[in-house]
Formats: C-alpha cells, sequence, structure tokens
C-alpha cells in the first residue's frame, strides 16, 4: 500500500512540471489533474489510516473477547463446582431423611402401643383406685410416684414424637432449598455455556475478518510492535538520564566531602599545635544511603508486592517472547504483563517509592515510573493521574485511573512492567 502511494505521489509530481510552449488551457488541464492526484493521494492516505484503526479495534475486540471466554468458563467451572456441592449436600439430607422417618415410624409405634395399654388401667376412678388399695401411706406413696413416672414416660415419648416430626419437616425443607440452590446453578452454568458459545462465534468471526485483511493486519501488528520499542526506548532513556543525575549528585556529594575535609585539615596544619595523635581507624560505614536500604526491602518482599489493580481482572499478555494465542505466525515480546479491568479502576503503587517520571506514549496514554531504589515500576494505560513529578508515595497509594479502550469503552488496559535499572524483570515473579 506504502509502495502505491509512492507511486501516485510521483505520478503527481511528474503530471504537474509545466511545459514552457504549453498552451493555458493545457496549464488548466495539468493543475486540475494534479488537484486529483492529490486528493487521491489523500483519500488513499485516509483510507489506509482507517483500515489500520479498525484492524487495531478488531485486535483489541479479540482481546476483549479472550477475557470474556475465560471470565465464562471460570463462571462455568464454578457453578459446576458448586452444583456438585450441593447435590452431595442433598444425598447426605436425603440419607438424614430416610433415618428421620424410619425413627418418627417408631416413635409413633411406641407411643401408640403405651396409649392402648394404658387405656383402661390408668383412667382417673383407676388411678384412684389403684392408691386408695395400697395397704399402708408408704405403699401409696410409692404407687404415686409410679403413676408420676408412667405419666412423664409417655409425655416424653410425645415429646420425641413432635421432635422428630419438626426435625422431618426442617430436613425436608433444606432438601428443597438445596434442590433449588443447586437448579440455580445449573441454569448459571448453562448461561455462561450459551453465552460462551456466543463469544466464540464472535471471536471466530473477529479472526476471520482478521485473516482476510493480512496486509493490514501485519501493518498494525508492526505499529503496535514499533509504538512498544518506543516505549521501551523512552523508559531507556528516562532511566540512563537518571542513573546520570545519581552518578554526579554522587560525585558532587563526594567533591564537596573531600572539599570540607581538606579545609579542616589545613585549618588544623595552620593552627601550629604539634599534638601526637592516634592513627585514625579506617571510617566505618553507619548506614548505608536510603536508596540503597530501600532498594534491599524492594528486593526483599520479591513475589509479596502488592498488585498494581485491585478487584477483578484478566492478565491478556504475558511477560516476553510469546505466540499470539488465536493468530498463527502471529509473536509478541511484552516487556510486562497488560491487565485488562474496567475502565476507569484504581492503580496503586505496588510499593513505597518516588514519582520519576510521568510522561504521554501514543498507544499507551499517560505512564507513571515509580522508584524504589535501584528497581522501577511502570504503569502504562492511565487516563488520569493523583500524583507529581517528584512526589513521595507509599505503598497502595492510587497513581491514577485506567483509560477507556478504544475499541470497548467498558473496558481498560493497564501495561505494567518492573525493572532492576535497565534491566526488565518478569512482574508475576514479583507481585502477589
Amino acid at each position: 500500500m506504502r509502495i502505491i502511494t509512492t507511486l501516485i505521489l510521483a505520478a503527481s509530481f511528474l503530471a504537474w512540471q509545466p511545459d514552457a510552449s504549453a498552451s493555458p488551457q493545457s496549464l488548466d488541464k495539468l493543475k486540475k489533474e494534479r488537484q486529483a492526484s492529490k486528493k487521491q493521494l489523500r483519500q488513499t492516505r485516509q483510507q489506509i489510516n482507517a483500515n489500520t484503526r479498525e484492524t487495531e479495534r478488531n485486535l483489541r475486540a479479540l482481546e476483549g473477547l479472550r477475557v470474556d471466554i475465560a471470565r465464562q468458563q471460570r463462571i462455568i467451572s464454578a457453578a459446576n463446582i458448586s452444583a456438585d456441592s450441593v447435590g452431595r449436600a442433598m444425598t447426605a439430607v436425603e440419607d438424614s431423611i430416610a433415618m428421620a422417618e424410619a425413627s418418627l415410624k417408631r416413635l409413633k409405634a411406641s407411643y401408640a402401643s403405651s396409649l392402648r395399654k394404658m387405656q383402661g388401667q390408668m383412667s382417673p376412678r383407676s388411678r384412684w383406685t389403684f392408691l386408695l388399695s395400697a395397704s399402708d401411706i408408704r405403699e401409696i406413696y410409692r404407687r404415686a410416684r409410679y403413676l408420676k413416672q408412667v405419666k412423664e414416660a409417655q409425655e416424653a415419648k410425645a415429646r420425641r414424637v413432635k421432635e422428630a416430626r419438626l426435625l422431618l419437616t426442617e430436613r425436608r425443607n433444606r432438601l428443597a432449598s438445596l434442590n433449588a440452590e443447586r437448579r440455580n446453578h445449573l441454569e448459571r452454568a448453562a448461561l455462561a455455556g450459551r453465552q460462551l458459545e456466543e463469544k466464540r462465534a464472535e471471536t471466530d468471526r473477529v479472526i476471520a475478518s482478521l485473516r482476510q485483511k493480512k496486509g493490514e493486519l501485519q501493518q498494525t501488528l508492526q505499529e503496535l510492535e514499533a509504538r512498544r520499542r518506543r516505549l521501551d526506548s523512552q523508559i531507556d532513556a528516562l532511566i540512563a538520564q537518571q542513573i546520570r543525575n545519581q552518578e554526579e549528585a554522587r560525585k558532587k556529594k563526594e567533591a564537596k566531602k573531600k572539599q570540607s575535609a581538606d579545609a579542616s585539615r589545613k585549618k588544623t596544619d595552620n593552627s601550629g599545635k604539634k599534638k601526637t595523635e592516634k592513627p585514625s581507624s579506617p571510617p566505618v560505614r553507619q548506614t548505608a544511603d536510603p536508596d540503597r536500604e530501600l532498594s534491599g526491602s524492594f528486593a526483599s518482599n520479591r513475589g509479596r508486592l502488592l498488585f498494581p489493580v485491585s478487584g477483578s481482572y484478566t492478565i491478556v499478555r504475558s511477560f516476553g517472547l510469546q505466540k499470539h494465542p488465536e493468530l498463527p505466525n502471529v509473536t509478541t515480546d511484552n516487556s510486562g504483563i497488560d491487565i485488562a479491568v474496567k475502565a476507569g479502576t484504581p492503580v496503586r503503587a505496588v510499593f513505597t517509592g518516588k514519582v520519576s517520571a510521568i510522561f504521554r506514549q501514543p498507544g499507551f496514554g499517560t505512564i507513571v515510573m515509580l522508584r524504589h531504589g535501584s528497581y522501577i515500576s511502570i504503569y502504562a494505560g492511565l487516563a488520569s493521574i493523583n500524583v507529581r513529578n517528584g512526589q513521595e508515595v507509599s505503598t497502595g497509594q492510587t497513581l491514577g485511573a485506567v483509560a477507556q479502550d478504544d475499541a470497548d469503552p467498558s473496558r481498560g488496559l493497564l501495561h505494567f512492567e518492573l525493572r532492576n535499572e535497565r534491566t526488565k524483570l518478569n512482574p508475576l515473579q514479583w507481585v502477589r
């Protein structure tokens, strides 16, 4: 496409060269042809840019679909696990219901049998006859106690029957509740399954569209890689400048310290005092400089650093060289990780540090760099920021919010990097 554009431009330039012997009509014709060529060239460029933007939107949409598919798969997996767990609980409740029904049946039979035996024997009249027929007062007391025990035993049996009925009702209600819960889990899994198929079909359509426009796809991928390289170059340049500044500051500090020591020694020599002094012991370094202390603290927290966002997120591109999951023969080299989140999600500092740079880069929005001694954390893809250059920040402090994705305004993409000066580190080995 670029070759065609060059040829059109060359043709329009040659066609515009005026001939000294040309008539005014010929000159007008040449001017019109030149204007038409310029218009065609402008339209061609606009079409190229439109195709590139469309391809980039499709690539972004493909990333969003991958996130959606992963989310639906997690929902299906969680719903099926929950349904299986509820199913096991239902089996246990069904077994307990069977046992409760058998127990209630036995209790009812025992209670009914005892009632039948007492009918006629323990009527009010027979009870009085039973008591008054005793030979003495002690026998009356024993018989009264016996009647009381019989009554309490009957009441206890009645209570056990009632409790067994309540327990059975409770377990049946629990079974109904579990059944409804399991049905909800299965319905959720089924809905997620349908949505998953829709997302997969949409993914196939996007991939087919990208493959049909192979030229635009290749050009767009090259542009995206060029953006990443430009970001890398700018970060490297900033780090190099920071290292130079630190080295200059160190040299100035040492020179000032030496100058002060020389002045002090000269003053001592000029005082004319002759003292026999013990040789001074070599200087002992009591504390390391703050930057070195901070580096050690950062390094000691490897694997425990705060994640740059909280809540729900999906890592759509990992660190390093990797093949595209859907597009064959497409590889990308990522200096960090790309995290898909909702647009506007707050981004936080992974560790205590200092804002060393804030800048913008096409395709990455606003970028914030934090220094943690010799270590550096980089947050790209921000729409707004809450910090300023040179500001000290604490662990978890909000740096800004993730910008909207052009392909889907509800989504955002955070590009996160970790470095030890110029050495790139895999963030997933450092954050938790």
